[in-house]
């Protein structure tokens, strides 16, 4: 018990922060890039998808209508 109290204090972040370091930073923010685009595209599509759908909300006469269903 008397060795467990006198152990140093572990700090994790600051050993992640040194392995981010040995190892270096270009992967990490190559990886750390992709994420971000693909969590741009993704809330791109999301929008993209519900603004198709409320598409028929914003035709009023049915000829507009009639345009949209031969668009597809």
């Amino acid at each position: 018990m008397a060795a467990a109290l006198k152990e140093p204090r572990v700090r994790p972040l600051r050993a992640l922060w040194r392995a981010l370091i040995d190892d270096g930073l270009l992967g990490p923010v190559v990886a750390g890039l992709a994420l971000i685009m693909t969590v741009v595209g993704v809330v791109f599509e999301a929008v993209l998808l519900r603004t198709t759908l409320d598409m028929g909300t914003l035709l009023h006469t049915p000829e507009q209508r009639i345009w949209q269903e031969l668009r597809w």
